[in-house]
């Protein structure tokens, strides 16, 4: 079994480099290392072109889904099995991928660590959506704890949903079937289309032994990000779940007021409402 580290960076050095590390002090180190540079320039391009034991790909910044895409697209091309997928800001803890390898026997399309905030390994980094009947996320609060996720947990070892890509295991024939990221998302929303449509091959499931540290959301996002992230979600919404209008109208609530925060936040709030309506995935910033 072959594995791919997929790591995708952007004027973060420093954070690339102690991702890098941790990758590498891994209980099972990865075969191969394949770093994503999305043009930076604050040196990383440089550092990486000195680098001799990993695999380097240099590009226009195409956002997180670009990144993404490229490295997912060079190991369909590649003799790998699995694509181990995360942020430059991420740091997974040293038995992450073994723990993770244990359950690739399973019927799964993809595993995924338990993402957990840098600061608070209690709280988690990206709330959890619990699920109905359909596999759908019910419309309620996220999961924002570990406790709480255990807690739901059926069988205390995993969770069925995942958080791309934050130590995220895809298997390369589920990825064949289900096809590549979506880089028209460009950034924000890429890692939810992802994970649905790779859920309609086999499922998505978390490993809580799993785990994987990462900074929590900026709780001011800039006006570019929130464009995205509210176009995406109504995107989303439109093509992947049920009470289309009530999931879109809650999207559009919760970003109005962040929206409000920004000079010109009005009439960006009103372009990414209408461009996620009509699928508009035209790259704006």
């Amino acid at each position: 079994m072959k594995i791919l580290c997929i790591i995708v960076t952007y004027n973060r050095l420093k954070l690339l480099q102690n991702c890098i590390q941790a990758v590498k002090s891994q209980t099972r180190v990865p075969d191969s290392i394949l770093v994503v540079n999305n043009g930076s320039s604050d040196g990383t391009k440089e550092w990486l072109d000195l680098q001799s034991n990993l695999l380097v790909i240099h590009q226009e910044n195409l956002g997180g889904a670009g990144g993404f895409y490229s490295g997912i697209e060079f190991g369909l091309q590649s003799e790998f099995d699995w694509f181990w997928c995360m942020d430059d800001d991420g740091l997974p803890d040293k038995t992450a991928l073994e723990e993770l390898l244990k359950h690739t026997h399973k019927n799964v399309s993809a595993l995924n660590s338990v993402v957990l905030s840098n600061v608070n390994d209690k709280i988690l980094s990206f709330g959890m959506p619990v699920l109905n009947s359909k596999g759908y996320p019910k419309l309620q609060k996220p999961i924002k704890t570990f406790s709480k996720m255990y807690e739901l947990s059926t069988d205390k070892q995993t969770y069925p949903y995942g958080a791309f890509f934050n130590g995220s295991l895809l298997k390369k024939e589920a990825v064949e079937l289900c096809g590549n990221v979506n880089k028209d998302l460009f950034i924000w929303g890429d890692e939810v289309e992802m994970v649905r449509r790779m859920w309609n091959i086999a499922p998505v499931i978390t490993i809580l032994s799993s785990r994987h540290y990462h900074p929590e959301p900026n709780p001011n996002p800039p006006l570019w990000k929130l464009y995205y992230g509210l176009r995406n979600s109504i995107y989303i919404n439109l093509k992947f779940f049920d009470y289309k209008f009530l999931r879109i109208s809650k999207s559009i609530v919760f970003f109005f007021f962040q929206f409000l925060k920004h000079k010109r936040g009005l009439r960006t709030f009103f372009r990414a409402i209408k461009d996620g309506l009509t699928q508009n995935l035209q790259t704006r910033f």
